[in-house]
């Protein structure tokens, strides 16, 4: 297979870009920041109860220990978000298909779908692969497994 590879001016699709969250999370070096839910059950069960969401997939969230979680969650129909003291917000895959995620103002907030959520500060290294990774997803080009 190797020299076929060689032989090629560019790599097949399959090689430079998985589609399975699974793959896209670590090809995007995001494994030790956005957790899956059975990877990090705790905090992402109590953000999931505290706003009423029954598909949380992934999180990249942080309970201080005075404080409710807050942070960031894909779920199957898009993120949701929270920062510490604040109200939920949702974009929907349909809206960030729309409006794209980008950086915000502040290395700590991404603009997706009109709306402007948020990663938990010490995490801000992520937000360019987080952002990535969201807009693959709400584009059909990353799938989650369901």
């Amino acid at each position: 297979m190797l020299p076929n590879l060689q032989q090629l001016s560019s790599l097949p699709d399959e090689i430079i870009k998985s589609k399975h969250i699974h793959d896209r999370i670590r090809d995007l070096g995001l494994q030790s920041a956005l957790k899956s839910y059975d990877q990090d059950e705790k905090k992402l069960k109590k953000f999931a109860e505290k706003y009423n969401l029954s598909d949380v997939q992934f999180g990249m969230v942080d309970k201080p220990f005075f404080g409710g979680v807050y942070g960031l969650v894909i779920t199957k129909d898009g993120i949701v978000s929270r920062d510490a003291m604040e109200d939920s917000f949702t974009s929907s895959w349909q809206d960030i298909q729309n409006d794209t995620a980008k950086i915000g103002e502040k290395n700590d907030i991404i603009l997706a779908g009109g709306k402007r959520h948020v990663i938990p500060t010490f995490q801000t290294e992520f937000a360019p692969s987080l952002i990535i990774l969201i807009n693959e997803l709400a584009n059909g080009e990353t799938h989650l497994k369901f």
